[in-house]
């Protein structure tokens, strides 16, 4: 029983660190915030799958292998999002920014992504959380190259 007790603590103490930093210890989540107008979406906390997103995007990165070993943070910001649903088609669009910078606070660099999508009338909250997934994607690929060029890394060819 204690035992059992030990590996569940761990495995808490696990998990909400993973939430914090990434498994390299390069990258810290300062901030993630939606800016949208709750009334725009169908999704109740677009901040939430946003950094579940961005944190499976940035973990999915070989940073050594990028050239970036130092430690950054990172700050996304919602800037844009909504979505609608007529009789024949769902529409959603998001705009995420993406602001690196320094352990110290100095900023590295900013990055954005903006995406479009549509589905069926019925798959509005799915087509939300995959036009933030492609978001997270596709503005999170662009990080390696914004701080090697803020940081002066020569990229590795």
């Amino acid at each position: 029983m204690l035992s059992s007790g030990l590996a569940l603590l761990a495995a808490l103490v696990v998990s909400s660190s993973a939430q914090v930093e990434g498994p390299d210890k390069r990258t810290r989540f300062a901030s993630v915030e939606s800016r949208a107008p709750a009334s725009k979406l169908a999704l109740r906390d677009p901040a939430q799958v946003v950094k579940g997103e961005l944190e499976r995007a940035l973990d999915g990165i070989d940073w050594r292998k990028e050239g970036i070993t130092a430690p950054f943070e990172v700050l996304a910001v919602l800037s844009e999002a909504e979505s609608s649903a007529t009789r024949d088609r769902a529409h959603a669009r998001c705009t995420l920014r993406i602001t690196v910078r320094e352990p110290s606070g100095a900023l590295l660099a900013s990055v954005s992504g903006s995406v479009r999508g549509e589905d069926r009338p019925d798959a509005r909250v799915s087509l939300e959380r995959e036009v933030l997934h492609a978001a997270a994607e596709k503005t999170s690929s662009s990080l390696p190259e914004a701080i090697r060029a803020a940081r002066g890394i020569k990229t590795r060819r």
